[in-house]
C-alpha cells in the first residue's frame, strides 16, 4: 500500500500555528496526530508546563495548551 503524507495544523489565540507532517500507510487518527502536536505546544511552551487532567484526549491536552486543530491534510507525497 503507497504511504500518504498527512499534515496536521494548529493554531493558538496569538497566531502562533505549529504542524506535524508524517507518511502513514492508512489514514492516521485525528487522536494520533493531535499526539504529535503536543509535544510540538509543549516544547514551544518551554519553561514549566502544567501536567494535564488525568483522562484527557490528546486533542482536549492540546486545547489545554492553548491550540487548536485547524487543519488536517492528507496527500500523494510525490506531488
Amino acid at each position: 500500500m503507497p504511504k500518504r503524507l498527512w499534515t496536521i495544523t494548529a493554531e493558538n489565540d496569538e497566531g502562533t500555528e505549529i504542524y506535524l507532517s508524517d507518511l502513514f500507510e492508512t489514514e492516521p487518527s485525528r487522536s494520533a496526530l493531535a499526539r504529535g502536536l503536543c509535544t510540538l505546544a509543549m516544547e514551544k511552551a518551554g519553561g514549566s508546563i502544567p501536567d494535564g487532567r488525568e483522562g484527557a484526549t490528546a486533542e482536549e491536552r492540546l486545547a489545554e495548551l492553548g491550540y487548536t486543530i485547524t487543519a488536517i491534510t492528507g496527500k500523494d507525497p510525490t506531488r
